[in-house]
């Protein structure tokens, strides 16, 4: 225990002489430092810190302090502040020292900020102090405004207010800002130019500057302010708005001398050095047409209609400037304007406008046109340019020159011509040749030297002639891929050039393709068109009833030779020749197209194939293009089918089932049925049989069926599903739809009939904003647009009897449709009222009210008729079944009521009258009765013999009166197109429904007979068949 305390005693000294050594090592080194500090006392004021430093070193001095209620007067060295002021040091001193600030109680200002602020609620002065210079640099801040000065008592304060011993308040008083905007009209008349100046005055002051007066401008009082402005906080503007010096343009006819000018023009409004957009020409000078307007009447230089005219200082008159208008014969440019009016040296202003501009001159005494660096003359309305030069003979067919066809030097000015050829030469004449009927130029040329006459065109950039082609004429373009006629008519003028007409494209020239009557047509887009010219012939049994010029489009794609396994196929790309030669032989025939389907016609032989690239294959059964909801459908025949939906195809299985429907798998699967070009997908929501009371319901899911009632029998139907309702519809339903409306009950697999017979969907009539309205049969109503697209629900109500109802929309739609009347009638529309004409009209024992539902009722003594209503204004008809009224008012007068008795024919529909006739969409001619039940249309030598019989009526044509024979019967005919065909198996009654030249279609018991006249008594019955033969 001894040696325990002994060692802690040793350990203990120990720490204790290490310690001492520590602090004396420290304290010498703190002696020993420069470091000094600087301290502040402020005695209540800010509280400043301390800065210790290196002596020496820069520092930054304090702000000073401050004490509220108190004036600062500076720094001391001594605690009673009692010695000399001292500025703080900017540099550390060599020994640590302490300033005290010295405070003196000043009195306040107190400063009060009128409802806006300022930096500090008080301002201290030594009692004394002027105040403007105590409170020199404060200032109050309120929004919207701009401090002005310092009020005392009300009034601002003067060099002579000085600080009272006992402190003051003064009140901040403002200033407002307001913008004086000046409005002058701009030099179009349409805005204002705007100059704006700010300017300040007290806050309520009342101000009314005084409004400039800038030259030829007027102050426009209704624009601009008028009432003094008091000045407020925000906006402040005062308006002064000037209008332009009003000027007048007047314009003067200045018709060329001997011409009468007619028409007239208004004096237009203009402004002081404003710009006006100069109208249309409103005179007329018989034989000139308007160029523009000059400054003088003389003038030939002019301002064109629609451009800007800037006037000056004064009132303008305007001179028209007039031109004889002369067309380009040649037919490739524009229209030439000469001007009237002359330059100096005698010549007149030539210019076209369009295509591209070009300007020139005309000297009237030697018919002498300057244009564009060309020379020409004026003739017959056009002007035609020098055509003077040396040409070549051209081989359009071969669309190459050809030397053997001769060389054509033409002489412009004095119209002459030298043809050589084969080493012979003829000098003769040329004219450009002028249809006085048309009064245009053919297109053409002319060339005569004693018996030697040709036609010829030519090309002055290439520097050739072609003379006149047998391909000229009109051409019906007929498209193997479409198989069909396109619409358009080609024409070839025989010289080169070509147009097109009937489907917006635009032809330009044409030249030789290559083959015997193929041509290369240029389109003004930049493409081509490829055709073979030639005539089709139509015929039945042999007889050629009607020839006409048509042309082949050529598609490449149908073009060359196809192989496959089992031989070849040759196409020639206009759908005129195809051969499939195999083992067994040859089949040659014409073809048509649509895709990649291939249909070769060989008498009554019909084959069809599937191209694929250079290759071939026959198309089975089903083969084709079909049109659906899921897009375009291609089956090959061969359980090969592919699916095209925008830009889109996918390949699939096609699968035939033995119910004659198809599968499709690929990409997704499908169920379908095809008819004609179109599918239809399977839905099965439309598929089963459906029980209902009293009948049933049989769907083949493809919107097919039929419907079965044990009091109305069994009818085909087609079905629609909306929803969990079916509408169901057939020519047999008397409903105004012909539709029945089912709902589904699928648990149980019944339907059940709404029995409300206005059920069903409506065309809307009178409206734009919707197409159909769907009546539910249960008070509910939907709109929807042509697509078949919801647009808005509601509800509605109905009359039965009087087939009115009310249409509301829903309480929570948003629908222009929000409220209508309306009118069912058979057809499956509804007439909103209102599109149609109403009210009541009152004639000699006759009236007449109109509904507004396109409707009217007819009141003729004690006999009513209901009708719908057509025309408009005061030439009405009103249609009741077989009888049409031809109405007349004026005003609430009913004029007339003529009843006009409907005869079905096969030219239309004629409605006779008394003593007058008229056939639809025609007006009423003189009908008399001519006897034995025949009556004559019309009057003169243009009246047409007319027969009425059981509610038809049959025009006489003298072509189809008689008696024709062929090997195989007799037809008679008496002219009305009424007889008998009697054939070893019998006479039957037959009536003519269509005759076209030397065709006839016959209603023969049902049996429609195609017969061709020979116009030799004879005449041949079968089909029509086509025959296209080259020129």
């Amino acid at each position: 225990m001894r040696v325990l305390r002994k060692m802690f005693e040793a350990v203990t000294a120990s720490l204790f002489a290490v310690g001492l050594v520590l602090f004396l090592t420290l304290f010498c080194a703190a002696a020993c430092t420069s470091r000094v500090t600087v301290r502040f006392e402020t005695f209540g004021g800010t509280a400043i810190g301390a800065i210790t430093s290196e002596a020496g070193e820069e520092i930054d001095p304090p702000d000073p302090p401050e004490k509220e209620g108190w004036v600062f007067l500076g720094w001391y060295l001594d605690r009673a502040c009692e010695g000399e002021e001292v500025e703080l040091p900017t540099v550390m001193p060599s020994s640590s020292v302490t300033y005290y600030a010295k405070f003196a109680q000043y009195p306040a200002i107190t400063l009060d900020a009128e409802g806006g602020s300022t930096k500090t609620e008080r301002v201290y002065a030594e009692e004394g102090t002027p105040l403007l210079e105590a409170l020199e640099g404060v200032t109050a801040e309120k929004e919207g405004l701009i401090f002005g000065t310092w009020l005392l008592e009300g009034r601002p304060l003067t060099e002579n207010d000085r600080m009272p011993e006992d402190g003051v308040t003064v009140t901040a008083r403002y200033k407002a800002e307001y913008t004086l905007e000046v409005r002058k009209q701009n030099a179009r008349g349409d805005g204002y130019d705007v100059e704006r100046t700010v300017l300040s005055d007290w806050e309520g002051a009342e101000v009314f500057p005084k409004a400039p007066s800038p030259e030829h401008f007027l102050l426009d009082a209704s624009l601009s302010s008028t009432e003094p402005l008091t000045l407020q906080a925000g906006e402040n503007t005062f308006v002064f708005t000037y209008s332009r010096e009003p000027l007048t343009l007047r314009f003067e006819a200045n018709a060329p001398f001997g011409t009468a000018a007619g028409g007239s023009m208004q004096a237009q409004p203009a402004l002081y050095m404003g710009i006006s957009a100069l109208p249309g020409c409103g005179f007329t000078a018989e034989g000139y047409a308007f160029l523009g307007w000059a400054e003088q009447p003389s003038a030939t230089a002019f301002f064109e209609a629609g451009g800007d005219y800037s006037l000056g200082e004064e009132d303008v008159t305007l001179y028209a400037v007039w031109a004889k208008a002369y067309r380009d014969a040649h037919r490739e440019g524009g229209t030439l304007l000469v001007a009237y009016n002359t330059e100096e040296d005698g010549s007149s202003l030539a210019l076209v406008r369009e295509p591209d501009r070009v300007e020139g001159r005309y000297d009237a005494v030697r018919n002498a046109l300057t244009l564009g660096g060309e020379s020409g003359r004026l003739e017959h309305g056009h002007y035609l340019l020098d055509d003077s030069g040396t040409y070549t003979g051209y081989d359009l067919a071969a669309n190459s020159v050809n030397t053997s066809y001769g060389v054509l030097t033409l002489d412009f000015a004095a119209g002459r011509a030298v043809f050589s050829r084969g080493g012979s030469e003829q000098s003769g004449s040329y004219v450009y040749l002028f249809d006085e009927a048309t009064g245009e130029y053919c297109g053409h040329y002319e060339f005569y030297a004693g018996a030697t006459r040709f036609a010829f065109a030519v090309d002055k950039e290439k520097g050739v002639f072609v003379t006149e082609g047998e391909e000229g004429g009109e051409y019906r373009l007929y498209d193997c891929a479409e198989d069909r006629f396109t619409g358009e008519v080609l024409t070839l003028d025989g010289f080169g050039h070509a147009s097109l007409s009937g489907g917006g494209r635009e032809a330009v020239r044409y030249c030789g393709a290559g083959g015997q009557d193929e041509w290369m047509v240029s389109l003004s887009d930049g493409g081509e068109l490829k055709v073979l010219l030639g005539t089709r012939e139509q015929s039945v049994g042999g007889i050629v009833f009607d020839s006409e010029p048509v042309c082949l489009v050529y598609r490449p794609a149908f073009a060359g030779t196809f192989s496959s396994s089992l031989g070849t196929l040759v196409l020639d790309g206009y759908g005129r020749s195809a051969v499939y030669t195999a083992a067994g032989g040859s089949t040659e025939g014409t073809f048509a197209a649509a895709g990649r389907l291939v249909t070769l016609f060989a008498g009554e032989e019909t084959l069809r194939f599937v191209l694929d690239g250079s290759t071939f294959s026959p198309a089975g059964e089903g083969a084709g293009y079909f049109e659906g909801e899921k897009g375009l459908l291609f089956l090959d025949g061969a359980g090969n089918a592919s699916l095209t939906f925008g830009e889109r195809t996918v390949t699939g299985v096609c699968t035939p089932l033995s119910s004659g429907d198809y599968t499709f798998d690929g990409e997704e699967s499908f169920r379908f049925r095809t008819e004609g070009s179109r599918y239809t997908v399977f839905d099965e929501r439309i598929f089963g049989v459906f029980e209902t009371l009293g009948g049933g319901l049989s769907l083949d899911g493809y919107g097919g069926g039929t419907y079965l009632s044990v009091t109305e029998g069994s009818h085909e139907v087609t079905v629609t599903l909306l929803g969990d309702v079916f509408e169901v519809s057939s020519e047999a339903f008397p409903t105004l739809t012909g539709t029945l409306t089912f709902t589904v009950d699928r648990t149980t697999g019944t339907i059940g009939e709404v029995a409300a017979a206005e059920a069903g969907r409506y065309a809307l009539v009178g409206t734009d904003a919707a197409a159909i309205i769907r009546l539910d049969g249960s008070g509910g109503a939907e709109l929807y647009d042509g697509e078949g697209n919801a647009l808005a629900s509601g509800s509605y109500t109905y009359d039965a009897f009087t087939q009115r109802g009310t249409f509301a929309l829903g309480i929570e739609g948003d629908f222009v449709l929000s409220y209508f009347r309306f009118r069912l009638r058979t057809g499956a529309e509804c007439i909103l009222f209102g599109s149609s004409p109403s009210g009541s009209y009152f004639g000699e024992n006759a009236s007449l009210v109109l509904d507004g539902y396109g409707g009217g009722t007819l009141t003729r003594g004690s006999e009513s008729v209901y009708g719908e209503i057509e025309g408009e204004g005061g030439s009405l008809r009103l249609c009741a079944e077989d009888t049409v009224y031809l109405l007349t008012l004026s005003g609430n007068a009913l004029l007339s009521a003529e009843a006009f008795t409907r005869y079905e024919g096969a030219e239309g529909a004629l409605f006779v009258g008394s003593g007058t006739a008229f056939t639809e969409g025609g007006s009423p001619r003189p009908f008399t009765a001519a006897g034995s039940g025949e009556y004559l249309f019309g009057a003169g030598a243009s009246a047409e013999r007319v027969l009425l019989e059981g509610g038809k009526w049959y025009v006489y044509r003298e072509a189809l009166a008689g008696t024709v024979s062929a090997a195989g019967g007799t037809l008679t005919l008496d002219g009305y197109g009424r007889g008998s065909y009697s054939t070893p198996a019998g006479t039957v009654r037959c009536e003519v429904v269509l005759a076209k030249g030397r065709y006839l279609e016959l209603d023969a018991g049902g049996n429609t007979l195609c017969i061709a006249l020979d116009g030799r008594g004879g005449f041949a019955v079968g089909s029509v068949s086509s025959i296209f033969r080259t020129l």
